[in-house]
């Protein structure tokens, strides 16, 4: 492996184990910078006093310029292994697979793997995702540590198409690493023992919205007999576990006509009767539009309430104009809630952090003129860790509302 020699006081980061390294942090002076391959290769990282202090991924021409896989003297590969082997020892200890089937075997840095993401539906199928240049390296090597950790596997799907990878001019990757394509019709995976129809070439993300399994539990706890309202219902995962839990009816919205036919499919695998049929209503609708539509309606009146809305800050120029689309989505829910109803709402905007969601929280309930506590939190699935030494990680977040 090439040398990279870091500037001086510049290894502080690493030697608390953060995954990155910025490009400024590189003395361009020391070591084989100069030789390094643009593409891309595996490097050995130094403090200016050529002290190592692991490996990592180079990747030129970017602010993050190293990904690091190893720390100290570990070998590169032999600790993905290991973190690999780790991650699923993890999982294997959290998900109780005769309940849920379906669940995040790596998670990026979380799991010591930078760049990669893989979601398991059943032992059938595992879905790669490489977020950037570099991790695309390691796709193939990534593939044969699943074959060789779970040999049911019957499709190894990589379905890399981030908005990560479009900032970096990185072309979408959808295609199967084992398996084939003609034999796949997709998969049924249970989730809390409810059945999902999954489809990872069809999908947004690995197929799944896996990092809310605890909050889908939780709706389905708090549904019984409640008017609920699941908007941006996507394929209603979400609605799904509503209708399981006892709701007096569920109405789904989502722009997609698309999404709403798959809603519909997830709900037909789980009904028992014609009754639960006539409990579901569908919209084909713009969220915002269907929301301030029902202030002018004395129909509909919902006690349980879902915005689960797609992430409105992509990037950190976006918090502001994100922040004013919370709070008007949360504000339009808000006055249409009945009192007494439960509001669960999140925000997936990395950028977005839990103190901006709640102070977004309390202008919307000011302007809805509503009283508003908050009765429950959530960051991540269990399936979804966080790595201490790496807090960017934290994503999600997610509040329960009273709405009185």
């Amino acid at each position: 492996m090439k040398k990279i020699i870091l500037k001086a006081g510049k290894e502080k980061t690493l030697k608390s184990f953060h995954h990155w390294v910025f490009s400024g942090a590189i003395d361009e002076n020391k070591g084989d910078f100069s030789k390094l391959d643009k593409e891309g290769e595996i490097v050995e990282v130094l403090s200016n006093n050529n002290e190592i202090l692991g490996s990592g991924f180079y990747t030129a021409g970017k602010s993050i310029s190293i990904r690091m896989y190893s720390f100290g003297e570990n070998e590169f590969f032999t600790s993905i292994k290991e973190n690999i082997q780790d991650a699923y020892e993890l999982r294997k200890a959290l998900i109780d697979t005769n309940k849920t089937n379906c669940y995040r075997l790596i998670n990026g840095e979380g799991d010591g793997i930078p760049g990669i993401i893989i979601d398991l539906y059943s032992e059938k199928v595992a879905v790669v995702q490489s977020h950037v240049k570099a991790t695309d390296h390691l796709i193939s090597f990534m593939k044969d540590q699943l074959v060789a950790l779970m040999p049911k596997l019957e499709f190894v799907i990589e379905k890399s198409d981030s908005n990560s990878r479009k900032s970096e001019g990185l072309r979408s990757v959808n295609g199967f690493l084992k398996g084939e394509e003609n034999k796949f019709k997709g998969i049924v995976v249970k989730e809390n023992d409810i059945s999902y129809f999954v489809n990872p070439l069809e999908g947004q993300k690995t197929g799944a919205f896996l990092d809310q399994r605890e909050m889908r539990l939780l709706v389905s706890q708090y549904s019984q007999g409640r008017k609920v309202l699941n908007t941006f219902c996507y394929h209603g995962w979400f609605s799904t576990a509503a209708m399981k839990g006892g709701a007096k009816s569920v109405a789904s919205v989502d722009i997609s006509k698309s999404a709403i036919e798959m809603a519909k499919k997830n709900i037909e695998l789980n009904i028992n009767t014609d009754i639960e049929t006539k409990k579901m209503d569908w919209v084909v609708e713009d969220v915002f539009s269907y929301l301030r539509g029902l202030q002018t309606s004395q129909d509909d009146c919902y006690d349980l309430i879902i915005l689960d809305p797609p992430a409105f800050a992509k990037k950190r120029k976006d918090e502001r104009s994100a922040l004013k689309a919370y709070k008007d989505i949360n504000r339009e829910a808000m006055k249409i809630i009945e009192s007494g109803g439960i509001l669960f709402t999140f925000s997936c905007s990395h950028f977005i952090s839990l103190e901006s969601f709640k102070k977004m929280i309390f202008f919307a309930a000011l302007e809805a003129g509503r009283n508003v506590r908050i009765i429950g939190e959530h960051r991540l699935g269990i399936d979804h860790p966080v790595n201490v030494f790496h807090p960017e990680g934290q994503y999600l977040k997610g509040l329960v509302l009273y709405v009185s």
